[in-house]
């Protein structure tokens, strides 16, 4: 059985057009976050060749991620320096698709540095 989407990411298999839809899924960012993004990924393309359908791979992967978590995870790899390391998309995808992992670790640290939370005292 040939899968046409596949079950993890939702890639689509059948996808023939990838600039078309590369832009509907650039079209759910702000024009700031879709900036920063694209020149991080043209930063990258001097280093890496990147296709078109791996560009749409990477933006389909990271299509489920909450915006705000997209923009700490390219903010963090170009402060970083990783192009200049040497790092591609993948390793972008990566450090987005673990900022919900460290965003969930950072509250919970900080709610255990603030302690518990008192309850409040019924009056008598």
């Amino acid at each position: 059985m040939r899968y046409s989407k596949c079950p993890c990411c939702g890639f689509d298999f059948e996808i023939k057009d990838y600039d078309v839809e590369s832009k509907k899924l650039l079209s759910r960012y702000d024009d700031k976050t879709r900036d920063f993004l694209m020149s991080v990924i043209k930063s990258i393309s001097k280093i890496e060749l990147i296709t078109k359908e791996s560009l749409y791979q990477f933006l389909q992967g990271i299509s489920k991620i909450d915006v705000v978590l997209v923009k700490e995870g390219v903010k963090s790899f170009y402060t970083g320096g990783h192009v200049e390391k040497g790092h591609g998309l993948q390793y972008l995808k990566k450090i987005i698709l673990n900022m919900r992992r460290y965003r969930q670790q950072m509250e919970t640290s900080i709610n255990k540095s603030l302690g518990a939370k008192s309850k409040e005292l019924p009056d008598d």
